[in-house]
């Protein structure tokens, strides 16, 4: 079955700024990246952590955290990242579903 072509307008869109679980470790490189990490903290996205006084200037690996539900199935979806730092691992529901090595990047 053909899927109908949508016009960007049509389609749904969710945002994810807001309060998110955070946690930080100093030094830890990104394949250590896991979906079950203990938040330590909360942060605002977007932001930039490092630019916080708590971790300004740390380099270490930052897991960032968000539950959201939609509010119906949907058969696609597409997760729009408008920056990140030097590297980045996505999990939906548990699953890794993207990674990026390319710094400052938007994906």
């Amino acid at each position: 079955m053909a899927l109908p072509l949508l016009a960007r307008a049509d389609l749904a869109k969710m945002s994810l700024d807001g309060t998110w679980d955070f946690s930080f470790a100093r030094g830890v490189e990104l394949p250590a990246a896991k979906v079950d990490f203990v938040a330590t903290d909360k942060i605002v996205v977007p932001g930039c952590f490092d630019m916080m006084p708590k971790w300004y200037a740390q380099r270490g690996l930052a897991h960032y955290r968000r539950t959201f539900t939609l509010e119906k199935p949907v058969l696609n979806a597409f997760l729009k990242v408008k920056g990140f730092g030097l590297q980045a691992k996505f999990f939906l529901d548990g699953k890794e579903v993207a990674t990026s090595r390319l710094a400052y990047s938007t994906l």
